[in-house]
């Protein structure tokens, strides 16, 4: 269905009592000259009405990325001043606490992974040992020893490519053997056997483009995702109760914590 600007089959297109219809200009869309006709439902799209009614406004792609962390803490303000104003003040102070520790909580994530990510690129294996152990929990066991894997084999790479072929090999036997089954890629264990026999890393086809400094930032991009997903872990485990534990609101109740 096509309309002129500002009438619709002959309707006079006004606003109702209380209430503003904001010019299509004023949400992004050009105007247009008299004569040309618009989308019926795309001028509604782009409307505003204030008042009693419904209101909508469109967004134009990539005006607005909710991902921004910034864009969360004005919407989260906004929702606290909202909730000020209109006297729930039990429901604002819940919410000002709950942003509080999960603004700690990032910080904590983040100070987590930049500390993480320079031992790593700095090679201190046992100081990212430390880290690492914090996630070894039942939830995160095996993305835990993944990344131990990769750390190791970082490790035996890295005494190859200096030739060091008894610390190597050691490391091959005592710590990446017991994990054999979180390699990356099939037959890369056998693939690591072999590369004992050779002069260098890169004498490996599948390790032909391998460097200590690319394979440190590729741990760097392990870890961080780790991390990440650990933090996904918590907040379901936090969100959902156990079965039985919902004190007599029903099995599998879901805790009201935001």
């Amino acid at each position: 269905i096509n309309a002129e600007y500002g009438e619709s089959a002959g309707v006079a297109m006004q606003p109702a009592a209380g209430e503003e219809l904001c010019s299509p200009a004023a949400h992004g869309m050009a105007t247009r000259p008299p004569g040309c006709s618009v989308d019926l439902h795309q001028l509604l799209e782009s409307t505003y009405v204030h008042g009693t009614s419904s209101r909508s406004m469109r967004i134009e792609q990539g005006t607005f990325d909710s991902t921004d962390a910034r864009i969360k803490q004005d919407i989260v303000r906004m929702i606290v001043q909202y909730l000020e104003k209109e006297g729930y003040v039990s429901s604002m102070m819940t919410l000002q606490d709950e942003a509080a520790v999960k603004a700690s909580e990032q910080q904590t994530r983040r100070t987590m992974l930049r500390r993480a990510k320079k031992l790593i690129l700095e090679g201190q294996w046992e100081e990212v040992n430390k880290i690492c152990s914090k996630f070894a929990t039942k939830t995160q066991n095996r993305m835990h020893k993944s990344f131990m894997y990769t750390m190791y084999k970082q490790q035996f790479l890295e005494l190859v490519e200096r030739r060091e072929v008894q610390k190597a090999f050691n490391k091959l036997t005592n710590s990446l053997k017991p994990l054999e089954g979180y390699q990356s890629e099939p037959n890369e264990f056998k693939e690591l056997c072999y590369m004992l026999t050779c002069n260098s890393v890169q004498d490996v086809p599948s390790f032909r483009d391998w460097n200590p400094s690319s394979g440190r930032q590729s741990m760097c991009d392990q870890f961080t995702l780790m991390l990440n997903l650990e933090v996904r872990v918590v907040r379901v485990r936090v969100r959902v109760q156990p079965r039985g534990e919902a004190g007599g609101q029903g099995q599998g109740a879901t805790s009201r914590l935001g």
